[in-house]
């Protein structure tokens, strides 16, 4: 029985669906006012659900007053900080099991990683998540390669770039990059290793480098926090160190990213949906949209 107060949404025409989530944002550490208008945005877009991927002690209270409904806007689950977060220098094995156990403690919901590892020390990282029930996302540990990440079994991918790129983070030529997706994406799939490809957060810098003010202008960037626009702006935009890129490189190097997006589909990897929502030019809601508008022209 409807109830007689209920409010009724003529849906003659139209399609429902379920919430839209995005599994790669990054809710920072914005202030009361601007954070309630960045999670109104996923809303908005039809986006309920958000993993967050560099978590903090604030966003555990996000998460606990969103799930009361104290504050609007998308449930949240939360990794917590990085373990490992710089290259040329690894965590201890010790001090990964720590982190691990903490963070599980601490009431974060999955372990993010994001820099270099000694072999040792990766290994751990997965013999803990395992024990405590956490799953492991992130980039790739670089130094070690791809086939490590394969060999352990990394729960998923954060970005599609990560196998690009060689033990010293530099670009691999695209030639070999794309000769070697079949048998990358058939290994990925049995290792069960999901891949966030985040197409759009590549092919921002790439838009931002060729003409940042026309990426600024977008007509979504009028609902942004203006405080937030400005720092996206020339001066303090983190991209804008790659104005010497060799653009025409780095668009042959999306459509690699595209190419291996497609192969690993085909291959049976588990893809996600996610943004890096929140880095510069990525805006809350829409950029889910952009991707999905993506990984359709990625085949």
């Amino acid at each position: 029985t409807i109830p007689s107060n209920a409010t009724r949404i003529d849906g003659r025409g139209k399609y429902l669906m379920p919430g839209l989530v995005d599994m790669h944002v990054h809710l920072r550490d914005y202030d009361e006012k601007d954070m309630a208008v960045l999670l109104q945005l996923y809303v908005a877009n039809g986006v309920t659900t958000v993993l967050n991927l560099s978590g903090i002690p604030r966003h555990l209270g996000l998460r606990d007053r969103i799930a009361k409904g104290e504050l609007f806007g998308p449930t949240i689950y939360t990794s917590g900080p990085y373990i490992s977060r710089t290259t040329g220098s690894s965590p201890s094995p010790e001090e990964v099991e720590r982190a691990v156990i903490e963070q599980k403690q601490a009431g974060y919901d999955l372990i993010k990683i994001h820099g270099d590892f000694t072999r040792e020390a990766y290994h751990r990282l997965f013999i803990v998540a395992r024990t405590e029930g956490r799953l492991v996302i992130g980039h790739a540990p670089r130094n070690l390669g791809i086939e490590v990440m394969i060999e352990e079994k990394q729960d998923a991918v954060a970005h599609a770039e990560e196998y690009i790129y060689d033990k010293n983070s530099n670009s691999r030529p695209v030639a070999e990059v794309e000769a070697e997706i079949p048998s990358t994406a058939r290994a990925t799939a049995r290792a069960g290793t999901w891949l966030v490809p985040n197409l759009t957060a590549y092919k921002n810098i790439g838009l931002q480098v060729a003409d940042l003010k026309a990426v600024l202008t977008r007509p979504e960037m009028k609902y942004m926090p203006p405080r937030t626009v400005e720092v996206w702006g020339e001066t303090t935009n983190p991209y804008m160190r790659f104005r010497s890129l060799d653009i025409n490189r780095f668009w042959t190097q999306y459509r690699v990213l595209q190419k291996l997006t497609k192969g690993f589909r085909d291959a049976g990897v588990k893809l996600l949906a996610g943004t890096d929502a929140m880095n510069p030019s990525v805006v809350p809601g829409f950029s889910l949209h952009d991707e999905l508008r993506e990984l359709v022209a990625a085949g």
